[in-house]
């Protein structure tokens, strides 16, 4: 039995390889509906492109603001020549005019650059990190035995996953496209280790195990992430299994949008140094100031020293404290001791990183 799950696992693990869907942005809002009423087609046309601008761009700034900037951006909002000057490009994905009503689905993607600056020059908190990725591994719990099932091909939950919605957001959940019809009993201690196996295979860093019951419609999920807020296991409840994947969806969102924010209000410097590798520490060096630079809420990074084996920068930005440790973990530095720490504890999120050395093993070169 152990031999054909293991099996079975890497069928499903070879069709996430070939066949995960694109990355989307929280930038992109797609397949808006939108509706007119004027007699003549034109007119209708382009008064429906301003509404989905409007629109679109509303849901777009919901994404990244916390909740009590957005309720004070709400009340005075941009004029629509502002938010067109926002957009990067619109696409008319269908439309019908008769009767003299225009109905139109309508896409809308933004410049994210643009936006980051309109959003520092009223300067609001926001979160800057433009998507998070992660594979999501679909379960259904069946009633009676209460068997645990992974059958893509008839698996409500996976099919819910599918949706656009779902992956432009800041938290971009990625269904696999596979067509597994082969179903296999998966025991809940097994999943875990073989989802994280086929996270890694798949090219992914952070994954969401979930796990619908139809006999109460909740649905339970466990994320696996570097630097992610949200509680490791979290289970809600909804009317069906929509609302409930709904339920979940907006929790993530919540959680991710309060963490890595830009923060124009709070300047910060810290030292930080960087242990290389043996075999090539220039280009590892290199690459990591590369990845710090680009860094959203990094504004400035000097040079201090270099060495063979590490060296030192001064860092400036423009965040909370706290999340500087989020955002190096999820670029993948590992936090380790400081030299002059006591007990060699490490630095943790209740430490301020203005305050501290922080040290850091650079991320390895790609191979």
């Amino acid at each position: 039995m152990r031999r054909f799950l293991l099996l079975f696992f890497v069928a499903i693990g070879l069709s996430l390889v070939i066949a995960l869907p694109a990355m989307a942005s929280p930038f992109l809002v797609s397949k808006m509906r939108v509706e007119t009423r004027n007699t003549r087609e034109d007119i209708a046309r382009t008064q429906s492109l301003q509404k989905a601008v409007r629109q679109g761009f509303l849901i777009v700034i919901r994404r990244l603001l916390p909740d009590q900037e957005w309720e004070h951006f709400q009340e005075q909002l941009p004029t629509l020549k502002t938010m067109h000057s926002l957009v990067d490009s619109q696409r008319i994905e269908a439309e019908s005019f008769g009767g003299g009503i225009y109905n139109g689905t309508i896409s809308v993607s933004f410049r994210e650059e643009n936006i980051a600056t309109f959003m520092r020059a009223r300067g609001y908190r926001y979160s800057g990190v433009a998507t998070r990725p992660m594979l999501v591994f679909p379960i259904i719990t069946t009633e009676g035995d209460g068997t645990i099932i992974f059958p893509l091909n008839r698996n409500p939950l996976f099919r819910s996953l599918r949706a656009s919605f779902y992956r432009e957001g800041l938290v971009a959940l990625h269904a696999p496209a596979a067509t597994q019809r082969n179903q296999a009993n998966i025991s809940p201690q097994a999943v875990q280790s073989q989802a994280r196996a086929l996270a890694a295979q798949a090219g992914f860093r952070d994954y969401v195990v979930m796990r619908y019951n139809a006999a109460d419609h909740s649905l339970q999920y466990r994320i696996s992430s570097h630097g992610f807020p949200s509680p490791t296991r979290r289970t809600v409840r909804g009317e069906s299994l929509r609302s409930a994947l709904a339920i979940a969806y907006s929790n993530m969102q919540t959680d991710w949008r309060t963490t890595l924010l830009f923060d124009p209000a709070q300047s910060h410097q810290t030292q930080v140094t960087l242990h290389l590798a043996e075999d090539d520490p220039l280009n590892q060096w290199r690459a990591a100031i590369d990845t710090i630079e680009a860094m959203h809420f990094v504004e400035q990074v000097r040079w201090i020293s270099l060495a063979g084996g590490g060296g030192e920068i001064e860092l400036a930005y423009r965040a909370a404290p706290e999340g500087l440790l989020r955002l190096f973990a999820w670029h993948g530095f590992e936090q380790i001791p400081a030299e002059n720490a006591s007990e060699a504890s490490e630095v943790d999120a209740e430490t301020n990183p203005a305050e501290t050395t922080l040290v850091f093993a650079a991320p390895p070169l790609p191979r």
